[in-house]
């Protein structure tokens, strides 16, 4: 988050030199809160911004072929369409700034839970024994499969690829945690329960 504040209100930040009417689009993800004080600071510049996190991988990015969720003015984004459709197939408006946000936490800590699973199913299957591979292969293309079914194939090899996953989907659940803590409710949602457990197992597992 203290870089994209940086790149946009730093010195000789996007804010400093853009021009009223300006829409910035901040495609990493963030907490909402960021989003929302960043939108605060640019209005008060005649700067419009938009939280526009993407999912799909560089694959679909290369493909065209991501998904875009945006929160913020309704017209801006309209503006902004044609130059989000030359890289996500699927533009969503989901509401006010920090509502896209929100969406990719979601996402991210579904992914988290998701991967944990295929994680375990793979070592589940070894144990009973059957080939990984052969197995992820079964898996990829079954009822069962996920997204998180390949990258848990992936990480099992590589633990600096384990790393890589870990570490962003780590931070994302916990800032979505801690906006579930914040809520209006006594409940803690099982999506959270289950993504900090599956960030803790394989943690485990990368140690």
């Amino acid at each position: 988050d203290e870089d994209v504040r940086a790149v946009l209100e730093g010195e000789g930040g996007v804010f400093s030199g853009a021009k009223p009417g300006t829409v910035v689009a901040v495609h990493s993800t963030t907490s909402p809160a960021t989003c929302r004080a960043l939108a605060e600071s640019g209005a008060v510049r005649g700067v419009v911004v938009l939280d526009a996190p993407v999912s799909g991988g560089p694959d679909a990015a290369l493909a065209g072929s991501l998904v875009c969720a945006v929160g913020g003015d309704g017209a801006a984004l309209d503006r902004c369409r044609p130059v989000l459709k030359a890289f996500a197939d699927l533009v969503v408006h989901l509401g006010n700034v920090g509502s896209a946000q929100v969406a990719k936490l979601v996402n991210n800590a579904l992914f988290a839970a998701n991967l944990a699973v295929a994680d375990d199913a793979l070592r589940l299957g070894e144990l009973l024994g059957i080939d990984p591979d052969a197995l992820a292969q079964v898996l990829q293309r079954g009822s069962g499969t996920s997204r998180g079914v390949s990258v848990a194939h992936r990480i099992r090899t590589s633990t600096e690829t384990r790393r890589r996953a870990l570490e962003p989907l780590e931070k994302d659940v916990r800032c979505l945690t801690a906006d579930a803590a914040s809520a209006e409710s006594a409940a803690v949602p099982l999506l959270t329960e289950a993504a900090q457990e599956a960030i803790r197992r394989l943690a485990k597992e990368e140690s």
